[in-house]
């Protein structure tokens, strides 16, 4: 259920996001048809070297995360404080040389508080937060251009989850994708801690935020971010496109989203019915594209958005 309200909340902000990009004259990250075809080379390369360099690899990645986290928590959390705290904002505060406002002091305390809380105890539910505002952040940031490059790199995307899940154990001798995303990395912080004589503050394994853990079933940062770049996608079209109220008369959107949520319960069911780990993107990316390729061809408005959008609305 995160992934769904997290796929659905990002659509909606990633309209905000366009608006404030477009207000401050700043320009966004635009896919490209070649992009959306070397999305999953990279993404082979990548697990490849985690499958035979994990140690390594999850170092990098450990550093990263905390780099990269604190940007996606404060995403997250400044236009939750801005709702609910408005005047946090104008409130100025002072700490020894520090200067700064509520609102950032608060965004900035409960980032580093979530951080530490994950590196000490490991728990799910902060790896989750950590792995969840990544998605928020990818999905806002992502821009996509046009239904072409959405359905290259979607049938991309599918051949790889696939292969990787599915065939890789044939040319590996184990399931690449699987072994990758199930094992747990050695925590630096453990490592200086015990060298500093403070052993036992940190855990020693962490299973790091490249995927949201319920119990025993995972799922993969990518499962939510490439459908939810669609459903921004379809969010964007409807509201920009069509000039209709997202929240109330949304077509492609409301589309891709029911589609996504059909699709996630689809890959956590065949996999509770099969016992063995399936790709998400096996019924995510025809649950999610193929609704909005038939409505908009239904509608004669694939040859208008296949190559981008419009200068003007379509009627």
């Amino acid at each position: 259920m995160s992934s769904i309200g997290v796929v659905y909340y990002s659509a909606l902000e990633s309209i905000k996001f366009e608006n404030y990009l477009k207000v401050n004259d700043v320009e966004g990250f635009s896919v490209s048809s070649s992009m959306a075809l070397v999305y999953p080379l990279v993404g082979s390369l990548f697990l490849l070297l985690f499958f035979y360099y994990f140690s390594v690899m999850s170092l990098i990645m450990f550093f990263s995360v905390l780099l990269t986290s604190l940007t996606s928590l404060a995403f997250v959390m400044y236009p939750l404080i801005e709702r609910y705290l408005p005047r946090a904002a104008s409130m100025n505060i002072q700490l020894c040389c520090l200067k700064g406002t509520l609102e950032q002091a608060i965004v900035v305390f409960f980032s580093c508080l979530i951080l530490i809380l994950w590196m000490v105890t490991g728990h799910w539910l902060f790896n989750n937060l950590i792995g969840l505002s990544l998605c928020v952040l990818s999905i806002c940031v992502l821009r996509i251009p046009s239904l072409k490059i959405v359905a290259i790199g979607f049938v991309a995307l599918f051949i790889y989850d696939i292969f990787w899940v599915f065939f890789s154990e044939r040319f590996f001798g184990e399931n690449v994708m699987l072994k990758v995303a199930t094992t747990a990395a050695t925590n630096p912080m453990d490592t200086i801690s015990q060298t500093l004589g403070l052993s036992g503050i940190f855990i020693s394994k962490l299973q790091l935020p490249m995927k949201v853990i319920w119990g025993n079933r995972l799922l993969g940062l990518g499962d939510i971010v490439i459908p939810g770049a669609l459903v921004a996608f379809a969010a964007k079209l409807d509201h920009i496109q069509f000039k209709l109220n997202y929240l109330q008369q949304t077509k492609y959107f409301k589309l891709s989203f029911i589609g996504y949520c059909v699709g996630l319960a689809m890959a956590m069911n065949a996999a509770l019915l099969l016992e063995i780990a399936q790709p998400a993107l096996l019924y995510l990316v025809p649950s999610t594209l193929l609704p909005v390729l038939y409505h908009s061809y239904s509608k004669q408005h694939l040859p208008l958005i296949w190559g981008g959008f419009a200068e003007e609305p379509v009627v």
